[in-house]
């Protein structure tokens, strides 16, 4: 019995790690377009870890202090790729977009493969770093797309869209 219980967090264990990386995969693109992605990173971290002390505190009453220990460790540390993961889309879902005048500073595209170089490809950029300044502080974002900025001198002021989303934390809308 002991021997098909350990088969069955195994592949839980197992499952729960693909789903993981399934979230970190999907979640990933969209992480670059937050303004503050560091507090957003770090309050997301705080607060899955206080889950997954909840979680393993709730759980793990009746196991001996060693275990107790363990459980804080997998669940503080485990829990923070799925608050993740859902903190990102609930932010993700939040106002309209709305159309702010920001100082542009430098537009430049660029060519980017994940396979390297091929001779026969005409190198066409595929990317667009912008980089402007907003309320004060310089910012640098990768467009996949060409915005139709073609200015010669900068600094320039363009309109960029941004949103507020449903945790507070602003996302720019380059894409």
């Amino acid at each position: 019995m002991e021997g098909s219980k350990a088969y069955v967090w195994g592949a839980i264990g197992a499952v729960f790690t693909v789903l993981m990386i399934v979230i970190l995969a999907l979640e990933v693109p969209h992480f670059h377009y937050l303004m503050d992605s560091r507090t957003f990173v770090m309050r997301l971290a705080f607060f899955s870890i206080l889950i997954g002390f909840v979680l393993a505190y709730f759980i793990g009453r009746n196991m001996s202090s060693i275990d107790r220990i363990r459980l804080y460790f997998i669940f503080g540390f485990f829990t923070f790729i799925p608050v993740f993961g859902l903190g990102s889309w609930i932010n993700r879902s939040g106002s309209e977009i709305q159309n702010e005048r920001v100082e542009l500073i430098s537009y430049e595209p660029r060519f980017s493969s994940a396979y390297g170089l091929i001779e026969s490809e005409e190198m066409k950029p595929n990317q667009f770093v912008v980089t402007f300044r907003r309320k004060g502080r310089l910012h640098s974002k990768v467009s996949s797309k060409d915005l139709g900025f073609n200015f010669k001198d900068y600094p320039q002021y363009v309109e960029l869209g941004f949103k507020k989303g449903l945790l507070g934390f602003e996302l720019i809308q380059v894409d």
